[in-house]
């Protein structure tokens, strides 16, 4: 129990250090490391992307407050974009959390990959935002894309920068101010994403003890615990390293993660 425990605490680190440094939400951390170890401790396979998409909402709820706190107090303006995705993404965040209820894990785990090797590529191939300038799109064009962000990462039990970022930044957002509005909209999708999640695994057959729907508390716990004490770390590195850098590293996670899921973890 001691070294599954462990095993949760480290991914709660390595999640916390992602969050605060990428805005991330760490749902691309979270969920591969969790259908891992969920699938060592012999987790019925029906229910193994569930409960960790479920779980990594339900952990993000911590983590992402924490890592919008550690950016509000820099002073670094962002209601005025948030908002105008905000009532989108809770009803995309709504309706993927159900959508996941009715699909297999196996599918989720493919869409998963699929999807993180599409956004890496493209911010790969991204121009700097100084060479062209691009718009925010108006309040229809938000409420889409918002829409979007918040189905896929219901869906997928992520926390939404994996798909706003990209978009901010094609946007001309700084890159820095698109961190803290995605952490503002990873702190939206994890707390209606875990509770979804909860309300739609509640009947689910082989749900493992201390569990609430398909939220799995124990890894809740470990995984808390290590992201509370790392969340500061990336936050602060976020402002130290170059705005270029961030971009490559964001990039390269995704692809990493993104073929782990497609062509390891079978």
């Amino acid at each position: 129990m001691f070294l599954t425990f462990l095993h949760y605490f480290l991914i709660g680190t390595l999640a916390g250090t992602m969050s605060g440094l990428l805005g991330i939400g760490s749902g691309v951390v979270v969920v591969p490391a969790l259908a891992f170890v969920f699938r060592f401790q012999q987790f019925p396979t029906q229910l193994i992307m569930h409960m960790a998409a479920g779980t990594s909402l339900a952990s993000m709820v911590v983590t992402t407050s924490r890592a919008l706190l550690g950016h509000v107090r820099r002073h670094i303006q962002f209601w005025s974009i948030y908002r105008r995705f905000m009532p989108a993404v809770i009803v995309g965040t709504v309706s993927g959390s159900v959508l996941a209820h009715y699909l297999p894990s196996f599918a989720l785990r493919i869409i998963f990959g699929i999807v993180l090797l599409f956004f890496a590529i493209k911010m790969f191939l991204q121009k700097s935002p100084d060479t062209e300038k691009h718009n925010l799109p108006g309040r229809f064009g938000c409420w889409s894309v918002g829409f979007v962000i918040g189905g896929k990462s219901g869906l997928l039990g992520l926390g939404g920068g994996t798909f706003s970022i990209p978009f901010l930044t094609h946007c001309s957002v700084p890159m820095r101010q698109a961190l803290v509005v995605s952490t503002a909209i990873g702190v939206t999708v994890s707390v209606v994403g875990a509770a979804s999640f909860m309300l739609t695994g509640l009947y689910a057959v082989g749900l493992p003890a201390w569990s609430t729907g398909y939220v799995y508390w124990p890894a809740w716990l470990g995984i808390i615990t290590g992201s509370l004490c790392f969340v500061p770390l990336g936050v602060h590195l976020s402002h130290r390293l170059p705005t270029v850098m961030l971009r490559r590293i964001f990039a390269t996670f995704l692809l990493i993660v993104g073929v782990h899921m497609l062509y390891v973890f079978k």
